[in-house]
C-alpha cells in the first residue's frame, strides 16, 4: 500500500524584468528636472544681482555730477560770482558749453537737452567706472506744474501764483493740461479734503479780492474747496504732487482717450521746455535767506497782507488806505 502527499503555494504572476531601471530613470529625470530649474534660477539671480549693481553705478554717477554741479554753484556764490552760463563763468569752465531744449532752432525737433564735455569717473586703479556731464537750464519764466490751477486766463488780480493759465503757459490744449490739475487733486478732483480746509471762508467771502480767479469777488462759500486748499508740500485729503517731468509725461500720455502721434510729439517737445517743479524758494534757502518770505510763490495771503502793509507804511501806495 502507497501514500502521496499533495503541496500545493499560492500563485503569483511571473516578475516583471526592468522594473528597477525604470524607477532609476524616473528618479533622475526628476533629480535632472530640478537641477534646471536650480539652474535657471541662479541665472535669474545673478542677472537680477548684476542689474542691481548697474543701477547702483548709476545712481553714484548721477549723485556725483549733482555734487559736482553742487560744489561749483557754492564755490561761484562764495567768490561772490553771478550764477550764470556765459563763457567767463565757472559753471562753463568746469562743465564746458550748454545746449537746452530751449535753444533748439527748429521748432519741429523735440529738444534734446544736454550738458557740455564728458567727466570721467574711475575708480582707485584709474579704470574708467562711468561718466557724466551736466546740464543747467534756466528754470525762469516756465509754469510750475505743482502751483498752476487755471486751464483758462485768471479774471482775477493774480492773488495765487497759480493763476498762471496752464493752457496758455504750456502750449497744450485745456484737455491735456486737465489732467495735471485731476492727477493733484486725486479721485475727489478737489483741492484738499472736502470742504473748508483752512478755516478761512469768512476771510475770503469779505476780502474784497477774487481769491479763486473766476471774476466773482466775495461771492459766498469762495474758500470752500479753493485752489488756494492745495498745497504741493503738505497735500491733504487724497492731494498729489508731481516729482519728476517724466511723471508728468506719464500721466499726460496715458488716459481715458487715444493721444495721435502729432499730440505726443507735441506734448513731449514742450512739457520740457515749457514747465517745471521747481521754481518755489522756500524760507531759508540759499536763494531766500529771510526766515520771513517774501517770494510771491511761497506766501501765503496773510504774510502777502503783512509785509504790503509795512511796505505801505514805508512808503503809500495809493491815496488813500484802501
Amino acid at each position: 500500500m502507497s501514500s502521496g502527499k499533495i503541496c500545493s503555494e499560492p500563485w503569483s504572476p511571473p516578475r516583471a524584468r526592468g522594473v528597477a531601471l525604470v524607477a532609476v530613470l524616473s528618479v533622475l529625470t526628476v533629480l535632472a528636472v530640478l537641477a534646471a530649474a536650480f539652474a535657471v534660477l541662479i541665472q535669474l539671480d545673478v542677472a537680477n544681482a548684476n542689474a542691481q549693481v548697474e543701477i547702483q553705478r548709476l545712481n553714484l554717477l548721477v549723485e556725483s555730477g549733482v555734487n559736482h554741479a553742487v560744489a561749483v554753484i557754492q564755490q561761484a556764490q562764495a567768490a561772490g560770482e553771478k550764477i550764470s552760463t556765459l563763457p567767463q563763468s565757472s559753471l562753463r569752465r568746469a562743465f564746458g558749453a550748454f545746449s537746452s531744449g530751449a535753444e533748439v532752432e527748429d521748432a519741429r525737433r523735440a529738444p534734446a537737452p544736454g550738458g557740455g564735455r564728458w567727466i570721467e569717473v574711475k575708480n582707485s586703479r584709474g579704470i574708467v567706472e562711468g561718466r557724466y556731464r551736466v546740464a543747467v537750464e534756466d528754470e525762469a519764466a516756465k509754469v510750475n506744474l505743482n502751483t498752476g490751477f487755471l486751464l483758462d486766463r485768471s479774471r482775477g488780480a493774480g492773488w495765487l501764483p497759480g493763476e498762471v493759465a496752464l493752457t496758455f503757459a504750456s502750449g497744450l490744449p485745456s484737455q491735456i493740461m486737465q489732467r495735471v490739475v485731476h492727477f493733484r487733486y486725486g479721485a475727489n478732483l478737489v483741492p484738499g479734503a472736502r470742504g473748508d480746509d483752512d478755516a478761512n471762508n469768512v476771510l475770503l467771502m469779505s476780502d474784497g479780492i477774487d481769491n479763486n480767479a473766476n471774476g466773482i469777488v466775495d461771492e459766498d462759500n469762495e474758500g470752500v474747496e479753493d485752489p488756494g486748499e492745495y498745497s504741493p508740500y503738505y497735500p491733504k485729503g487724497d492731494d498729489r504732487r508731481f516729482t519728476s517731468l517724466s511723471e508728468v509725461l506719464s500721466v499726460l500720455l496715458s488716459g481715458p482717450f487715444r493721444l495721435t502721434v502729432e499730440s505726443r510729439r507735441l506734448i513731449q517737445r514742450e512739457i520740457p521746455r515749457r514747465t517745471t517743479l521747481y521754481s518755489m524758494d522756500m524760507p531759508g534757502s540759499a536763494t531766500l535767506p529771510d526766515e520771513d518770505p517774501a517770494d510771491v510763490n511761497v506766501v501765503n495771503p496773510r504774510q502777502a497782507r503783512r509785509l504790503i502793509g509795512r511796505a505801505n507804511m514805508r512808503t503809500p501806495l495809493a491815496g488813500t488806505q484802501r
